[in-house]
């Protein structure tokens, strides 16, 4: 009986260190990574409507890229759900964003996973769409008559 509690608790303490070791050599893991839903933007705004040469958003801003609106950069807007991003660069240029989606590759990931331990990850990443694309802020609106 006393031998047999000694293997008992010998294998509880072996069967977790060797666990270990082989998670910590990259060959067994407990984790595996989780893609979850994110804006990837620092500055998100929401397209309202796209013409040949400008882009409306729906705080009435106005953006126009140099060149134009063509076809890869309305199928970008479509493809990041009508959300850009924007990064100021003078008082009316900005850098213009769209998202990507992430790719996740097993590299750096053990060989065996026993899906225990979700890592939560960013789905999208940001990619760049237009530089030097000019801004313009509406004129204010008149105030109402009571």
């Amino acid at each position: 009986m006393r031998q047999t509690t000694l293997k008992i608790i010998a294998w509880s303490c072996a069967v977790p260190a060797a666990l270990f070791v082989l998670e910590f050599l990259g060959i067994f893991g407990i984790a595996y990574l989780h893609p979850v839903e994110n804006i990837p933007y620092e500055h998100p705004v929401v397209v309202s409507r796209v013409d040949d040469e400008v882009i409306w958003l729906a705080d009435r801003r106005r953006l126009r890229p140099l060149g134009g609106v063509d076809e890869s950069l309305r199928e970008a807007i479509h493809e990041s759900r009508e959300i850009l991003g924007i990064e100021l660069q003078t008082e009316n240029e900005v850098i213009v964003y769209g998202r990507r989606e992430r790719t996740i590759c097993g590299l750096g990931m053990p060989f065996f996973i026993l899906p225990l331990i979700p890592i939560d990850i960013p789905k999208w990443w940001q990619r760049e769409l237009r530089r030097r694309v000019l801004m313009e802020t509406p004129e204010p609106l008149p105030p109402e008559s009571p």
